[in-house]
Parts: structure tokens; C-alpha cells; sequence
């Protein structure tokens, strides 16, 4: 993931900072370090934080949070959540595909070869 050269997407990523501190206000509001109370988001996060809390209670400022988190990161670099996706499910099929062939009782012939799945451990 990289950053793209431009000062728009610059801006971009301090208001993601931005978005990401009040979101960890929302969800962790004030916390013990230590025996002291830290806020989770800093003063900004806190304020903007119970700005939208005020507005659209606690679910709906989570959301619309997430929202714009996920838009700022598209928009600032190069990250594309459809290849994420599609790479996480090919992973996570191929797993469940040799787990079922494990499970089922396959002769070792029907498995795929990966050099993951050796047994000379």
C-alpha cells in the first residue's frame, strides 16, 4: 500500500488520523494506563467524537466513521478492498478445500500439492 503523490492525498490521510482518533474515542471513550485515565482518541477524536454522537448516537457516528475510514484509505493510496478480497478468498477456499479433503479421507493423491502441507515435519 502506498501513498499516492499528491497533496490532496496528503490532506486525505491526516483527515483518515483524524477519523481514526475519534473512532477510538467512540469505541474505547477513556481508558487506565497506569492508574491514570488516558482518552483513547486524544482531544480532537474526543470532540469530534461527541460531535457526531450527539448527532447520530453512538452506532450511527460508528458507521458513518468506518465509511469515511475506508473511503480515505481508498482514496490516499493505491489499496483496492476488491483484489483484498478476492485474494483473501482464494486463500481461505484453499484451505477449506484441503481441510474437507483431510477430513473426508482422501487419498493423499487427491490433494493439491503445497509445499505447506508437507509431512516431514
Amino acid at each position: 500500500m502506498t501513498l499516492k503523490k499528491s497533496p490532496r492525498a496528503g490532506l486525505i490521510a491526516l483527515a483518515c488520523g483524524f477519523l481514526v482518533s475519534a473512532f477510538l474515542s467512540l469505541l474505547f471513550g477513556s481508558l487506565e494506563v497506569a492508574g491514570k485515565p488516558f482518552r483513547a482518541g486524544g482531544y480532537a477524536g474526543e470532540w469530534l467524537a461527541k460531535a457526531l454522537a450527539d448527532y447520530m448516537n453512538r452506532t450511527g457516528s460508528i458507521i458513518v466513521l468506518l465509511t469515511l475510514i475506508f473511503l480515505a484509505i481508498i482514496m490516499s493510496t493505491q489499496f483496492s478492498f476488491g483484489r483484498f478480497f478476492a485474494r483473501a478468498g482464494e486463500l481461505l477456499g484453499g484451505f477449506a478445500s484441503n481441510a474437507l479433503a483431510e477430513i473426508s479421507g482422501g487419498d493423499d493423491d487427491t490433494l493439491p500439492d503445497d509445499p505447506w502441507l508437507t509431512d516431514d515435519l
